[in-house]
């Protein structure tokens, strides 16, 4: 197991000379905003293209990739994924070690953890491994009851172990601001003890929707606990993740449901990680309702920024 200590980014923090910038091309404005702003400089980019709904600003997203002259396209399959980032990052890097970033923005859980696992899989002693987002513009949320897509594991490495007839189950629930998603996951997993994640950013606004999306964060009769962390914080956030999974999955089947902003995914994705096998983390989503909306960065840049420690040498 990889030794990595973590620390939060800021948007000054992002601005770097990455040597590898990973990101996706999706139907969203804000899916080329963080390459436009910070990656465009890095020695070499990996755009990841959805080959699914090429809608609204795919187009011209796919536009500004073709003309980057240092960028390389693939599919968003998990194959292309891990081929493409391990062949690139085989030979050793300069002294100092690999700088890498992902731009988890605009990626699904299972594209996020495809090419975060064939990064840190890649990664030795003095590598580093930024994880950034760019937040969205704050829109008023629907208060519609969408069905729930069909739910799975998000990476084959990341389902899990069975576990004994005695051990209890535990949910890590991340919080968004879609109607009743969480206490449908609730319901579905009945765990015996919840640890709710509630998200805290840069606009009341959101703060306010996910509250009212959330039954104000009362889930009845249920053993929970809510968590709250914060956006421009998600070192803490990290840090108190991975500290709660060493503390139960010897005894408990620990399972995460990243629902929310993709930077608390990509942390559950990291924290799962490293505590492997003992941890499953699960994709969600919602079913598509055909009404899809463009969404634009507001500004903001967090994630963490995570180093490679030298491997402890047993005496």
């Amino acid at each position: 197991m990889k030794r990595i200590n973590v620390a939060s980014i800021t948007a000054e923090d992002a601005q770097s000379d990455y040597d590898f910038f990973v990101f996706c091309v999706g139907f969203e404005t804000r899916s080329r905003h963080l390459a436009q702003t910070i990656g465009a400089a890095s020695t070499r980019l990996l755009a990841i293209a959805y080959s699914h709904e090429q809608i609204l600003s795919f187009a011209s997203n796919l536009e500004f990739v073709e003309r980057l002259e240092n960028c390389d396209i693939i599919p968003d399959t998990v194959r292309e994924i891990d081929e493409a980032i391990k062949q690139r990052l085989a030979s050793p890097m300069h002294q100092g070690g690999w700088r890498i970033a992902i731009d988890v923005s605009a990626m699904n859980r299972s594209v996020m953890a495809a090419a975060m696992i064939a990064v840190l899989d890649a990664l030795s002693d003095g590598d580093s491994l930024s994880l950034i987002y760019a937040p969205a513009k704050f829109r008023q949320p629907a208060l519609n009851l969408l069905p729930i897509r069909p739910v799975g594991v998000c990476h084959p490495k990341l389902s899990g172990i069975v576990s004994g007839p005695d051990d209890g189950r535990a949910l890590l629930l991340g919080l968004g601001y879609e109607y009743g998603v969480s206490a449908r996951i609730l319901d579905t997993h009945e765990p015996d003890m919840s640890y709710i994640f509630k998200p805290n950013g840069f606009d009341d606004r959101f703060e306010q929707s996910v509250e009212r999306a959330n039954f104000h964060f009362d889930f009845g009769e249920r053993n929970y606990e809510i968590i709250d962390y914060y956006l421009n914080n998600m070192a803490a956030a990290y840090n108190e993740i991975a500290s709660l999974i060493a503390g139960i999955k010897h005894h408990t089947n620990v399972i995460c449901a990243p629902i929310g902003p993709k930077i608390l995914s990509a942390v559950m994705i990291l924290a799962a990680y490293v505590q492997h096998p003992r941890v499953s983390v699960l994709r969600y989503s919602l079913a598509s309702t055909g009404l899809h909306e463009d969404v634009e960065a507001s500004g903001e840049v967090v994630g963490i920024r995570l180093n490679i420690l030298p491997s402890v040498r047993e005496t």
